[in-house]
C-alpha cells in the first residue's frame, strides 16, 4: 500500500496540480481575509474566461506572453538561479519587438516577423544577462537584482510610452501600432488570438523534451 502511494504521489501530473490547488487555496485566504466571497470571486473568474468565446479568446490572448516568460523562468531555476526577473525582461522583451515593429517598414511579413521575434527576445537577453554577468563577475545575489531590474524596466517602458513612443493624440498612454506586416496573424476569428499561443506551446514541448526526456 505504501509503495502505490509514493507512486502516486510522483505521478508528473500530480505537482502542477497540487500547485494550482495550493494557488486557489492562498488565494481564497486573501480574499476571505480582505472581506471577500472568495466562492463568487472564482465563479466569476471562471464564467468569463472560459465560458463564453471572447473569453476564451482573451485567456488564450493573456497566457501567451505569461507562458513565454515561464518558461524562461524554467530554465534558469533548473539552472539552480532564482529569476525574479521574469517581469522586466517580457517588458525589455516587447519594447524590442515594438521597435521593430514602429520604426523597420517596407519588409514583408515572412521577415518582418522574425525580426520582430528575435529583437523580442534579444532585448529580454540581455536584460537577463546583466543579472548573469552581475552574479558572475561581482557575486551579487540573482534575486536581488532581477528584482531590482523589474522595477527599472517597468518604469523605462511607461516613460517611453507616455513621452516618445506614445502616439499622437492618443486619450492613454500607448504607442502607435505596429506595422501590419509585423503583426501575427490572428487564428481565431473576432477575437485577438494570435499564433503566438502556437510558438508558447511549441517552445514548451521542446523545452520539456530537453529538460525532461532528454535527461541521462
Amino acid at each position: 500500500m505504501k509503495s502505490h502511494w509514493i507512486r502516486f504521489i510522483q505521478l508528473p501530473i500530480l505537482s502542477p496540480l497540487i500547485a494550482i490547488a495550493s494557488a486557489l487555496i492562498v488565494g481564497a485566504i486573501l480574499m476571505l481575509l480582505a472581506g471577500a466571497n472568495p466562492i463568487t470571486a472564482y465563479t466569476v473568474l471562471f464564467q468569463e474566461s472560459l465560458s463564453s468565446y471572447f473569453g476564451f479568446g482573451n485567456t488564450l490572448t493573456k497566457m501567451t506572453p505569461l507562458l513565454f516568460t515561464s518558461l524562461g523562468v524554467l530554465v534558469a531555476l533548473r539552472a539552480g538561479q532564482f529569476n525574479i526577473g521574469g517581469e522586466g525582461q517580457i517588458y525589455l522583451g516587447a519594447l524590442g519587438s515594438t521597435l521593430i515593429g514602429l520604426y523597420v517598414q517596407g519588409l514583408p511579413a515572412i521577415i518582418h516577423i522574425p525580426l520582430a521575434l528575435i529583437a523580442g527576445f534579444g532585448f529580454g537577453a540581455v536584460w537577463g544577462w546583466i543579472t548573469g554577468y552581475l552574479k558572475a563577475i561581482r557575486g551579487i545575489n540573482e534575486v536581488i537584482t532581477t528584482l531590482l531590474l523589474n522595477y527599472i524596466a517597468v518604469n523605462l517602458v511607461s516613460y517611453l510610452v507616455q513621452n516618445p513612443l506614445k502616439a499622437p493624440a492618443a486619450p492613454s498612454p500607448y504607442s502607435p501600432l505596429i506595422a501590419k506586416s509585423a503583426q501575427l496573424p490572428i487564428i481565431l476569428p473576432q477575437s485577438l488570438v494570435h499564433a503566438g499561443i502556437i510558438l508558447a506551446l511549441i517552445a514548451a514541448g521542446v523545452l520539456w523534451v530537453l529538460l525532461v526526456r532528454s535527461q541521462p
